[in-house]
C-alpha cells in the first residue's frame, strides 16, 4: 500500500491547502461519504496519534453556505516495532575461533544494524562473522531492526574470549 507508515504513539500532522475565504475544515476518518467526523478547524492541520492499525482519513471544507467535495483520501499506517533477538545471546570462544552473530526475525522490509567492539557494524540478518577472534572483539554486541517506520529495543550478546593454555613442552 501507499499509507504513510508510523510507530505506535507518533504524531503526524496531516494539512490540507489553505483558503483565502473564510473556511471551517472538517476533518473525517473513514472513506468519504460514509466517514466520521473528527474534527473541525479554522486552519488547514490537524495533529493526530492514530492507534496501531490502517486509518483512512478526508477533509471537507464549509464557507458561506457551501461545501467543498471531499477531499483524496490519506491512508496512514500504524505498525508495532519488530521485536529484535538474538539467537545465542552469550557466547563463550577461545582466542582464535569465529565469532558468528544471527537472528531469527525475518521480513522483508526489516534492516538490520549489528554493533560491537572494535567498531563491528554489519546490517545484515546473519551478521558478517568475525574470523580469529582476539581480546579487541570481547563485550557487547547489540542488534536493532528497523521495520521501515520503527525501530526494535536493542538485543544484546555478551562475547567471552578466552585465552588458550600456554602450549605445553613435552621432553623425553
Amino acid at each position: 500500500s501507499n499509507a504513510t507508515l508510523l510507530c505506535p504513539g507518533d504524531q503526524v500532522l496531516i494539512n490540507s491547502n489553505a483558503f483565502t475565504e473564510d473556511v471551517n475544515y472538517f476533518w473525517f476518518e473513514g472513506i468519504s461519504p460514509n466517514g466520521i467526523l473528527i474534527e473541525e478547524t479554522e486552519g488547514p492541520s490537524l495533529e493526530l496519534t492514530p492507534s496501531l492499525g490502517i486509518h483512512q482519513y478526508y477533509v471537507e471544507v464549509k464557507g458561506e453556505g457551501c461545501n467543498s467535495n471531499a477531499s483524496t483520501t490519506l491512508e496512514i499506517e500504524v505498525v508495532p516495532a519488530p521485536q529484535a533477538f538474538i539467537e545465542d545471546p552469550f557466547i563463550t570462544i577461545c582466542q582464535g575461533d569465529d565469532i558468528s552473530l544471527s537472528t531469527t526475525v525475518f521480513d522483508e522490509n526489516f534492516t538490520y544494524e549489528w554493533r560491537g567492539p572494535d567498531a563491528y557494524f554489519s546490517d545484515e540478518q546473519f551478521a558478517k562473522v568475525i574470523n580469529n577472534a582476539s581480546d579487541v572483539n570481547a563485550g557487547q554486541y547489540s542488534l536493532i531492526i528497523n521495520n521501515g517506520a520503527c525501530s526494535s529495543l536493542p538485543a544484546i550478546a555478551e562475547v567471552i574470549i578466552f585465552e588458550p593454555p600456554v602450549q605445553p613442552i613435552i621432553v623425553g
